[in-house]
């Protein structure tokens, strides 16, 4: 695998795989794949909502932690120093990992300074071993390039044929800060795949448009993490090492571009109030307590669980019955996978109520077991920023 190094240093993959869009059922697999086909290097970010898939997928995987490059992006309801730090610490979590090789700030909106300063700081303690953002028009990246203690050392933008970022990348060539690509075919928008110019340059190589486009955004020193859901494509993106294109062929596409997005623009008020508001709305969900009803009677329709539905009313809340992970004992040993689906509920939780029949050694034992394993003795009260209700 080709890589290239980051101005500080940092060697990183110059192809990796990309889970946007990645659904939370499929995205573990999709990541054991692509690990298997031979990527080192997987791109997830915290408005994806997969990244504990990904962190699943990496501890089955058994590749060691080291060889794989590991990027997260943070979301703008994070940003603001404290915030940001905050989530980082969760996608950490998340991801089983106690580094990322890069973290990106995943828009230029709201308080990206405050959100880079964590960056920073994160950055000098060891947590991020190289640290970037995305979408950054050239004003705003050269504007923190210039004034921030650390410069990026990426930024993700649209890059493909038909928006090629010519002078963009002249700026971030300047500035040593690696251009990456987050939709390295534009997701074949205005028919990208069907260009007879990109089908006769794959005719004679023996290559599909796909590879044609990932190999000229390799020879521009464009990093790609193409995406896919089928391994028999995983595999075909990662084949285009063994051929190159000629000057000819790279100015025929040169020739491609429109100089415009394919999506959307940034610097769009309209766009940028489309953000403002979802954002809002956003952390108005968030405000909302999340209530999580954890039932460990046989009976999923009990004394215990008739009770809870009494005092929750029409509170919004999600019920758990442990005895469908067939769990009975507080001896009895819950399995990785058992725990970890479980312990993805309680922590997407901020009211958790525990009920149960009144023999504590039996299947309320069981909750003991679940909660010693991941906090320690608790009792009941507030954990971990959660507030916890035992009902008998």
């Amino acid at each position: 695998m080709k890589t290239i190094k980051l101005s500080n240093s940092v060697v990183m993959p110059i192809l990796g795989y990309g889970v946007y869009q990645v659904t939370k059922e499929e995205c573990e697999r999709c990541v054991l794949d692509a690990l298997k086909a031979g990527y080192r290097s997987i791109d997830t970010a915290q408005s994806y909502f997969n990244e504990e898939e990904v962190g699943n997928a990496i501890v089955k995987s058994g590749i060691p932690r080291e060889k794989i490059f590991l990027t997260t992006k943070i979301w703008i309801e994070h940003y603001g120093y404290e915030e940001c730090k905050k989530s980082v610490e969760e996608s950490l979590k998340k991801l089983k990992t106690d580094y990322l090789d890069l973290c990106l700030l995943h828009q230029p909106f709201a308080d990206y300074y405050g959100a880079w300063r964590a960056l920073e700081d994160l950055y000098e303690e060891g947590k991020i071993r190289a640290i970037g953002v995305s979408n950054f028009y050239l004003d705003r990246l050269i504007d923190l390039a210039r004034f921030a203690r650390i410069k990026p050392m990426v930024n993700q933008v649209e890059t493909h044929p038909h928006n090629q970022q010519i002078v963009a990348k002249q700026y971030m060539d300047k500035y040593n800060i690696q251009i990456e690509a987050w939709a390295p075919f534009g997701e074949g928008r205005g028919g990208l795949f069907e260009d007879a110019t990109l089908k006769t340059i794959g005719e004679k190589h023996n290559k599909s448009v796909a590879q044609v486009i990932l190999r000229w955004h390799i020879q521009r020193g464009v990093v790609v993490i193409p995406k896919s859901t089928h391994y028999e494509r995983m595999v075909e993106n990662l084949n285009v090492f063994d051929f190159t294109l000629s000057e000819d062929d790279m100015s025929k596409i040169t020739a491609l571009d429109k100089n415009t997005s394919s999506f959307f623009s940034h610097s769009d008020p309209a766009m940028v109030e489309w953000f403002v508001k979802m954002v809002n709305e956003r952390k108005e969900e968030n405000h909302m307590k999340k209530i999580l009803f954890i039932n460990g009677s046989p009976n999923e329709n009990g004394n215990t669980a008739m009770l809870a539905k009494t005092l929750l009313g029409d509170r919004d809340y999600e019920i758990l019955n442990l005895v469908d992970y067939k769990i009975y004992s507080y001896g009895q040993k819950y399995s990785d996978d058992q725990f970890n689906e479980i312990l993805e509920k309680m922590r997407n939780a901020e009211i958790l109520i525990m009920g149960s029949p009144l023999y504590w050694h039996n299947i309320c034992g069981a909750m003991r077991n679940l909660l010693d394993r991941f906090y320690g003795p608790v009792e009941q009260g507030a954990f971990n920023g959660k507030s916890l209700v035992f009902l008998f």
